[in-house]
């Protein structure tokens, strides 16, 4: 993804997942979009292990990638989405989260609902 969208990786553990060149932070999801299945057709991205006290893991980005890839290899979409509109559904899911610690879904639906699509090939 990094290379479609002009950006740097950034190799840090515990950091953001790229920048570009005017020093802007980027988060990158990414998931394969299931098709020869009967069930769980799709693709869902996650966050896992968020809480109400990490969610600098959020806020420290300029916006976040999601990108659907057709197989291991190919990225076929890619989706941007603001940091507001990421942090509010994170929120919403922690609310709803009967646990302190939550792994928080983002459906294609939401993606295509919420997101700017900025990259996609035919597959």
């Amino acid at each position: 993804m990094a290379e479609v969208l002009w950006h740097e990786l950034v190799t840090q553990k515990d950091s953001t997942d790229a920048r570009d060149s005017s020093g802007n932070t980027f988060e990158y999801l990414a998931s394969i979009k299931r098709v020869n299945v009967k069930t769980n057709k799709g693709c869902s991205f996650q966050m896992d292990r968020m809480t109400r006290n990490n969610l600098h893991r959020v806020t420290r980005n300029t916006a976040f990638y999601f990108g659907v890839f057709s197989d291991h290899l190919v990225l076929a979409k890619i989706w941007k989405v603001e940091i507001l509109v990421v942090l509010a559904e994170v929120e919403r899911q922690l609310d709803r989260c009967k646990n302190d610690i939550a792994h928080v879904n983002f459906l294609l639906r939401w993606l295509e609902d919420q997101g700017e699509r900025v990259f996609a090939t035919n597959f």
